[in-house]
């Protein structure tokens, strides 16, 4: 099972790449093919640690109650 840090450096990692993709979608019409081609390397990277993050707050969900009532402590 994953520790939270290591959780939260997936998440961070999700966040940093969609950043860069969207910047480097933003000026698409201006990129050179090295940029065109780091944009698709970026892009696979992205789905890939995407559906690992994704995967892991599913089993978080799993594990924690959806809604915990005053009493249930």
């Amino acid at each position: 099972m994953m520790n939270e840090a290591e959780f939260e450096d997936l998440e961070l990692h999700v966040l940093t790449l969609a950043f860069q993709i969207n910047g480097l979608k933003q000026k698409k019409s201006s990129l050179t093919r090295e940029q065109r081609a780091s944009l698709e390397i970026l892009e696979e990277d992205y789905q890939y640690y995407k559906s690992r993050y994704d995967q892991k707050v599913k089993k978080v969900e799993k594990t924690v109650p959806n809604e915990a009532n005053f009493g249930d402590w």
